[in-house]
């Protein structure tokens, strides 16, 4: 009996410290994962993906104007396999373009990589989890790299997981609803923190004057019309940082058809204009922009990964350069219309 309560003793122990070692093991394996190299994808698998294209452009930027039109046509070649989006840096539209057009509050190249990149195009690559994969200052990616990424997904991880299609997977089909019910239904709807929501809005400064809006009329009557751009509702996600923070905020607790009014100061939109960003460089250091048939002169503006920079001073070795928003300093005026909650 001595002998077999020895035996199971030994063999509690030696269970016991497979686990405690198992666990260590995957621990490491977790922390070796999340220092995985920005190229490395080796190690990444399918539970990792689908990766999503994200491109820093300008209409502005001719090598953006030439490559967009082949990116759009892949894009529309594989139409429901890929994720890929557009970061307009200038805040403006590209005609005829079939990618999600980011551009009333585009992301950075910085925002991804947390590297600096002056230049456009540029792109990274991200997976479901937001590590980066792949990415380039200054440079498009070629058809076979996009499939590599693009193409090679698990469609069940893309309908399991909380991916960029979950907007679309997850919406409640409300087609077989009564139309007075469902209109009964989006009044009780508040907009919170991570609803996806349309809204209509018109963004004036404080002596009226319309800078822009989603309207079409509004913007034919404010002298504002681009026939270059699709008039419709802005959609984004509450609470995501896709807005100033003025707005982000200003329309939670909103619903559906009501309009509200928001006044937003300079350090709750783009902040209060920062003398230290504006900084003198060696003109050496802005060669490949001369490269390209920019001209450094005084009040020229440069396409940088911040938008566009202007040159406020020229000397013979330097360039003082001005990298504060335009819109710094301003107080902004918006009327937003609620049209459409999308809940989380």
């Amino acid at each position: 009996m001595k002998k077999i309560f020895l035996i199971l003793s030994l063999l509690t122990v030696v269970a016991l410290w497979w686990c405690v070692n198992l666990n260590k093991q995957n621990n490491n394996n977790t922390q070796n994962t999340s220092n995985t190299t920005w190229n490395n994808t080796t190690n990444l698998t399918k539970k990792n993906g689908p990766y999503k294209f994200i491109w820093f452009v300008g209409t502005f930027c001719s090598h953006c104007q030439a490559a967009v039109p082949k990116l759009d046509k892949f894009y529309t070649q594989n139409s429901g396999q890929v994720n890929m989006e557009l970061n307009v840096l200038d805040k403006k539209i590209f005609k005829n373009t079939h990618i999600h057009q980011n551009y009333t509050n585009p992301k950075q190249y910085s925002d991804y990589t947390h590297e600096q990149c002056w230049y456009v195009p540029s792109y990274v690559i991200i997976d479901s989890k937001n590590n980066v994969v792949d990415k380039k200052c200054w440079g498009s990616p070629t058809e076979d790299e996009l499939k590599k990424y693009l193409l090679a997904t698990n469609n069940e991880t893309v309908k399991s997981e909380g991916t960029w299609e979950n907007a679309q997977t997850n919406k409640v089909d409300d087609k077989n609803l009564d139309n007075n019910k469902q209109t009964m239904t989006e009044q009780k709807k508040l907009v919170k923190a991570g609803d996806t929501i349309e809204v209509n809005y018109i963004w004036t400064f404080t002596d009226g004057k319309v800078f822009d809006t989603s309207l079409e009329d509004v913007a034919k009557k404010a002298d504002k019309y681009n026939s270059a751009r699709d008039y419709k509702p802005l959609k984004f996600t509450v609470g995501a940082w896709q807005m100033i923070p003025c707005f982000d905020k200003g329309v939670v607790g909103m619903k559906v058809w009501e309009t509200k009014k928001l006044t937003c100061q300079p350090e709750d939109a783009y902040g209060k204009c920062d003398a230290s960003k504006i900084q003198t460089v060696k003109k050496e250091q802005l060669k490949q922009f001369e490269d390209h048939g920019y001209k450094l002169e005084k009040w020229a503006e440069l396409p940088t990964q911040y938008g566009m920079i202007k040159i406020k001073d020229v000397q013979s070795d330097n360039v003082t350069l001005d990298m504060n928003n335009s819109m710094c300093g301003k107080v902004l005026d918006f009327t937003v219309t609620l049209v459409n909650i999308d809940e989380k």
